[in-house]
């Protein structure tokens, strides 16, 4: 399977009260975002999740995708309430993994998960991949910024493999006034 991808993050022109963190590592099959409030250390919590996520993964290779990724974000979670910030709350989430021809997937807080244009429901899923899918992620002040409606006419603008859509979504929810820090994190699979 190979991934064409596109990661954007924004920040806000204020303090904002969440900042996003993301990780794309298309050998894994690795592709997540996650969002922690700045006074639980923000980009810090955020970013040592998904390197706990991340190791994770690199590491295991028994279970299906969805379980390897259930178990790594279990672990991330663990890492960082005992090691980075012992009072911080959960970060929100979205994350895909895919392995073979199955992608896993897990989304919670006001993180965003798309295929294609279609909203996932919040919680865990396993689906086929196949070539010519597209899954967006959307951190919580992208998906707060822009509507199902507008990010599916975006969506549908942009070809599939062709690598600008995450710029352009976080062009389109700043253009809304918007004070949050936003990242879009699109994955073709080809």
């Amino acid at each position: 399977m190979r991934f064409v991808f596109d990661a954007i993050t924004e920040s806000a022109a204020v303090a904002p009260p969440t900042e996003d963190f993301y990780c794309a590592e298309p050998a894994l099959g690795l592709f997540a975002i996650a969002t922690a409030s700045e006074q639980d250390g923000g980009w810090v919590v955020a970013r040592a999740f998904l390197r706990a996520l991340r190791q994770y993964v690199a590491e295991s290779r028994d279970g299906s995708a969805d379980e390897r990724l259930s178990a790594g974000l279990k672990v991330a979670h663990d890492n960082v309430s005992a090691a980075v910030m012992p009072h911080a709350t959960e970060p929100s989430v979205t994350a895909l993994l895919f392995d073979r021809r199955v992608v896993g997937g897990a989304t919670s807080g006001g993180c965003s998960a798309y295929r294609g244009s279609d909203p996932v429901l919040p919680g865990t899923f396993t689906s086929p991949a196949q070539c010519g899918d597209r899954w967006i992620l959307c951190s919580p002040g992208l998906r707060r910024a822009l509507s199902d409606q507008a990010l599916a006419h975006l969506a549908s603008q942009s070809p599939s493999g062709e690598s600008r859509l995450g710029d352009r979504l976080v062009h389109h929810a700043k253009q809304t006034g918007t004070s949050d820090t936003l990242t879009a994190l699109v994955v073709d699979v080809c």
